[in-house]
């Protein structure tokens, strides 16, 4: 009897522990995976090299778990039920502690706060319009490739997904900005207005638009994908 307790406290035990590690990793993939992009999109400024870096992010973070490096990408798996809401909560926290640390150490290395705005001439319709619209976009797609319903996930997921986003920000970021990504501009936002910035005005739009975005994809994700169940 001694012998079945302890095995099932060892087995209790080791579950706990496979968890909380599974957990930690996933944390910390989208944590590190994130930080890249903000670097890569602070530093340059340039969409394609975004996109390029988004590839190889992908590919070797899907090599070690599933990640999304976006807090819209992660809102839409949720939405579709394919993640809980506590995975959920992990991605989301990792992808925001990234988001800031590497609007810090850019910051720290072009010694200017990176400042997330849309051009002078655009306005609140074009703004939220145009977030929302690349945002389902891009997240959709993503929603596509990864969680097909009846085929394997497509082999050059990485490679469709960073020229999709790189392309939706060649399109939008004259305009708005660097959108399409919630925890980027919270990074961003909170390393100018600690420099005296008032780019946080601009912050509701940029956290909000793609969440609405990500459920919107999520609804056509699950309307398009039940007809091939």
């Amino acid at each position: 009897m001694l012998i079945n307790e302890k095995s099932i406290e060892y087995l209790i035990c080791a579950g706990y522990i496979k968890g909380s590690v599974l957990i930690m990793l996933k944390f910390l993939t989208e944590g590190i995976g994130t930080l890249m992009l903000v670097l890569t999109i602070g530093l340059t400024t340039d969409p394609i090299a975004a996109g390029l870096i988004l590839v190889a992010l992908l590919y070797i973070g899907f090599s070690i778990t599933e990640v999304h490096y976006n807090p819209a990408v992660s809102f839409g798996v949720w939405a579709i039920g394919r993640n809980s809401s506590a995975e959920f909560l992990v991605r989301f926290a990792g992808q925001f502690c990234g988001a800031i640390g590497g609007a810090f150490i850019v910051s720290w290395i072009s010694m200017l706060a990176f400042i997330p705005q849309p051009a002078v001439s655009t306005g609140v319709a074009e703004f939220v319009v145009l977030d929302i619209i690349f945002s389902t976009l891009f997240v959709l797609l993503f929603l596509l490739l990864i969680y097909p319903r009846i085929k394997r996930k497509n082999p050059l997921f990485g490679i469709i997904i960073g020229v999709a986003y790189a392309g939706s920000y060649l399109v939008v970021e004259p305009i708005i900005g660097f959108g399409l990504h919630p925890a980027l501009n919270t990074g961003f936002s909170i390393v100018d207005y600690m420099d005296g910035g008032s780019s946080f005005s601009h912050l509701p739009i940029y956290f909000f638009s793609p969440l609405v975005a990500a459920l919107l994809a999520a609804w056509i994700h699950k309307n398009v994908t039940k007809h091939y169940t």
